[in-house]
Parts: structure tokens; C-alpha cells; sequence
């Protein structure tokens, strides 16, 4: 990211990074390296069963880049959007609109 400075960024890993090296320092090297070029971050953990056939729990990371820095003129804060729940999962509706069609 420091070399190119895109925008945004998007990482994944598995939540244990949460936890890696004494209680989270290793997502805390992440984050702080990412601040240190500008980027303002924010994490979260999915289970991707809202949108897939499958239940795995990933962690993601979002990093956009601060306006002063570069980055674009919308706000730099980044906010997840909402996922579906449940059985009902974006995945299954849309399987559902191709068999009705």
C-alpha cells in the first residue's frame, strides 16, 4: 500500500489474528503500519454464510486513505454495510430468482 497509496484497501485473514501474538499484536503491527502511511482502519469480523453456501468466519480489514493524504474527497471513515442474515442469505435469494426464471 505505501507505494502505491490506492484509496481504499481491503485485507482478509482469519480471525485468529485477532488473538496472534499475545492478544491481538499481530492485527496491531497491521493497523499501526497502515496508519503510519495514512490510512484510516477499521475491522471486522463476517461469517460469510449471509452470502455464500457455507459458514466461515473471516476477519476483514479496511483501510481508506485520508483525504490530506491523498485519498478521495468522500469521507475517509469506512462503514460496513449490512448483511443478510440467517437462511435468507443474498446467495440463496439469488439462486432462487434463476430457478424461478
Amino acid at each position: 500500500a505505501a507505494a502505491r497509496r490506492p484509496p481504499i484497501v481491503l485485507l482478509e485473514n482469519v480471525p485468529g489474528l485477532l488473538s496472534a501474538e499475545g492478544g491481538g499484536g499481530a492485527l496491531a503491527k497491521v493497523v499501526a503500519s497502515l496508519e503510519a502511511i495514512g490510512y484510516d482502519v477499521s475491522c471486522a469480523v463476517i461469517d460469510s454464510a449471509a452470502l455464500v453456501p457455507q459458514r466461515r468466519k473471516r476477519l476483514y480489514i479496511a483501510a481508506t486513505l485520508r483525504r490530506g493524504d491523498g485519498g478521495t474527497d468522500g469521507p475517509s471513515a469506512w462503514s460496513w454495510p449490512a448483511l443478510p442474515t440467517g437462511a435468507t442469505g443474498a446467495f440463496r435469494r439469488s439462486l432462487a430468482e434463476v430457478l424461478d426464471n
